[in-house]
Parts: C-alpha cells; structure tokens; sequence
C-alpha cells in the first residue's frame, strides 16, 4: 500500500498551515493507524511534491483510490504515465467522510477549531519557565499523570517559533474574560486589557 502526503512546501498557502503536525508525525500517525486495522499490509508512505506524487512515477502501482474532489486529477496522473512509458492506472472513487449529510470532513475545519487551544511544539527545548499551579491546572491533575503534565509543559507552544494568533476576548460583567485572559497570559500569550488602555486615553492630561 502506498500513500501520497502532501509535503510541507506543498502546505505553505493551505489556511492555517503553520498548524500542520510537520511530516514525521503525520506519517507515524497514519502507520500506526494502518497497523492497527492490517498488520500484514506493507505500508509505504511517500512525499507529494508535486501533482502526481507517487502514481506518476511508480510502475508498480496499479490503483488509485480518490475522492470525488479530486477525481478529474486521474486523467491528469495518467497522462504523466504515458509520457513517462508507464501503464495508466486504474481509479477507485471512495466517499468523502461526512461529519453532518451536508457537511464534509474538513482538515481546515479542524485546524479552525484548534485555534486558542495549546498546540503541541515538535522540538523539544528545555523549559524556560514553569507554568503557575492554578485550580483549574490542580482539576487537570487529576486526570492525567504528573508526566503528562509536564510532557504538555515541555510542548506549549511559543510565539517566538510559531505564526501568533490575536484573540478576542468578550462577554458580559462577570463572563470570566478576566479569568480567560490570566490563564492566557500563564501559558505565555500577551494580553492587552482594553479596559485599561480606554481608561488611560480618557485620563486627565
């Protein structure tokens, strides 16, 4: 079984791309999930770095599964083929994952609802600083191990390696923006307080 995936300079102008797990780990995860459904079915795993991938250039290939999106791009693959001297393969069109009857499964969708949430930092660096004991963090202790907290520690992410993200924070009087925002700032966010900086515009002088 060989599996075309899309290569990181392939990803630069996907929206939200810099949240992409890099490489290594998009391709352990999908052979651990492979191995766990056929443990007998050799798994390779290749780059896309261009339009054909793999199925332009592998005589061995035979079939190639698409979804109904990118179906049209088989006549394109195998007229690569054919330049190439090789036999055009054959096209299995499998159903998109639906997460509502309307409603496709989306990776971009995905990474939209991500976004606030603390993304993992894929090289791993020692811990500059410790993160504040707060009772919401004593609540989460309690469900995962010591180690794991830590482990999540060492990966939080930071504003210096990653594209920053600008937050909205709003609600009614005692909506817990306040709370939000501290627990923003413990992670390591910068919090500007709107309040404050409407306060100091109208100050006297």
């Amino acid at each position: 079984l060989t599996i075309g995936m899309t290569s990181p300079e392939m990803l630069r102008r996907k929206t939200l791309g810099d949240i992409i797990e890099p490489f290594e780990y998009r391709k352990a995860a999908v052979e651990r999930f492979l191995s766990s459904l056929q443990r007998d079915v050799e798994i390779n795993i290749e780059r896309i770095t261009d339009v054909a991938g793999p199925a332009g250039t592998d005589a061995a290939l035979q079939l190639l599964v698409l979804t109904p999106e990118v179906a049209s791009g088989l006549d394109v693959i195998n007229n690569i083929r054919t330049e190439k001297g090789l036999a055009p393969l054959n096209g299995h069109i499998t159903d998109l994952a639906m997460v509502t009857k309307q409603e496709k499964l989306s990776s971009t969708d995905l990474r939209k609802l991500s976004l606030g949430r603390l993304q993992p930092r894929y090289e791993l660096k020692p811990v500059v600083r410790s993160i504040r004991r707060t009772p919401w963090l004593t609540r989460w202790d309690r469900l995962v191990s010591k180690s794991s907290v830590e482990f999540l520690q060492q990966q939080a992410i930071s504003t210096a390696q990653r594209q920053s993200y600008a937050i909205g924070l709003t609600g009614g009087i005692a909506a817990g923006k306040s709370s939000i925002a501290q627990r923003l700032e413990e992670l390591g966010a910068l919090v500007i307080y709107a309040d404050q900086m409407a306060h100091k515009a109208y100050s006297p002088g």
